[in-house]
């Protein structure tokens, strides 16, 4: 897991207070800038997207170079058979199921060998922190992995919070595509209100971030398609139900 040395601690209510006044005043977060790490600027209007309709997207999400030695990482890794077959479900209920899911994964520890996939942690952490003081919320670590998609892949409609436990709050998809047309399928598919509402193209140094608990699905790619996922977690004390 990736956590924050100094986790800051909110109700989760205060995160429905917040959106509920500033959405009665409509009031954009206009002034809201955060510096990233290496100098990136958070885009203005990136909280405002994610309060007001639940996904918030930012392209040319990092610098050409570091996009690129991910990119590199996530291939060598793949190639070096490093990936294993998806699942669904945790613990007890863990399973592989390819009428769901057909996809590859490799798990990023805290202490990845790599020094490229310390780019986009050090930016995810730097997101988590501003979470944190935009919305007030619990938020202290995330964890994440790289996906690749061979032809004929797809993850379909699910949640990424477990029916157990809640305890993932954010959800962030890093696309590693260079080349990425309307025809090689593999879009993100998001719904709410049990309607289409988003259909994003995974084109490279894009980034997604959207509530967990969001239905959405991947549709079939015809090409290979890599990315990395990252879910940002609140402190869970226990399990639902």
């Amino acid at each position: 897991m990736f956590k924050l040395h100094k986790p800051v601690h909110f109700q989760n209510a205060g995160f429905i207070l917040f959106c509920l006044l500033f959405l009665k005043k409509g009031i954009i977060f206009r002034h809201l800038k955060r510096i990233w790490p290496a100098g990136m600027i958070f885009p203005p209007d990136f909280f405002n997207s994610l309060c007001n309709e639940d996904v918030a997207v930012i392209d040319n999400f990092l610098p050409e170079s570091q996009y690129n030695a991910i990119c590199n990482m996530a291939e060598k890794l793949y190639q070096a058979k490093q990936f294993k077959p998806s699942g669904i479900g945790r613990l007890q209920r863990f399973q592989n199921n390819d009428s769901i899911r057909n996809d590859e994964i490799y798990w990023l520890e805290s202490n990845a060998p790599a020094l490229p996939s310390q780019f986009l942690m050090s930016a995810l952490t730097a997101l988590m922190e501003s979470l944190n003081q935009t919305f007030f919320l619990s938020l202290i670590e995330f964890e994440a992995h790289f996906a690749v998609y061979q032809p004929g892949s797809y993850y379909k409609k699910h949640r990424d919070q477990f029916r157990d436990n809640d305890a993932r709050m954010i959800s962030c998809v890093y696309y590693l595509n260079p080349e990425w047309a309307e025809d090689d399928g593999g879009h993100l598919l998001i719904y709410q209100q049990n309607q289409l509402s988003h259909r994003l193209l995974p084109q490279g140094n894009r980034l997604v971030c959207f509530k967990s608990h969001l239905l959405h699905e991947v549709e079939v790619t015809r090409k290979q398609r890599l990315s990395l996922t990252a879910w940002i977690k609140r402190r869970c004390d226990g399990t639902l139900g």
